[in-house]
């Protein structure tokens, strides 16, 4: 019986600079759970396996297109990328390939970003840019918030998460 062989099935049909984008923003999210994953192993394979891939088909892209900034290269394109996953207060907005994607990691972003004495900082007044620092001690996913103990001080808090940034 003759084997046949199987066909790569494409997931998705990009330009090549929406593809560098894409890249980016895939690179920038797995260097976020490279942060705030606890668990060795994970650090390891966003660091080393999904970062360190995407960085070299980016730079690769990049040196068949002279001139295309890219966040290794270009201060502003590096901004713009980041300031699409990262919010200034509340959970940022990781990347999913696709919804199977999201629905298997997206409480896993959570409960990671939100850990259990994690640092963070908390906005007091939204229109205030001053900031308090504490620990996160609960969340309480359901209601939206976290118990945090402020800096200095010896009782828990709540405080909504979309008053609350981990400090990375």
């Amino acid at each position: 019986m003759i084997e046949q062989k199987k066909e790569k099935v494409k997931t998705r049909d990009l330009h090549i600079y929406d593809f560098l984008e894409m890249l980016q923003v895939e690179y920038v999210s797995a260097e976020l759970r490279a942060k705030i994953y606890p668990n060795i192993k994970d650090k390891a394979y966003y660091r080393d396996r999904v970062m360190y891939f995407k960085k070299q088909k980016i730079e690769d892209i990049c040196e068949r297109n002279p001139g295309l900034p890219n966040i290794f290269n270009n201060d502003g394109e590096r901004r713009r990328i980041y300031d699409m996953i990262y919010n200034d207060w509340g959970m940022p907005n990781f990347h999913y390939k696709d919804q199977d994607h999201k629905d298997q990691f997206e409480d896993q972003d959570f409960d990671n970003y939100f850990m259990k004495d994690c640092t963070v900082r908390i906005r007091t007044d939204e229109k205030e840019e001053k900031a308090l620092v504490g620990y996160l001690m609960d969340v309480n996913r359901d209601k939206n918030i976290a118990y945090v103990k402020i800096k200095g001080k010896k009782e828990t808090k709540p405080v909504s998460l979309k008053n609350i940034a981990r400090i990375l």
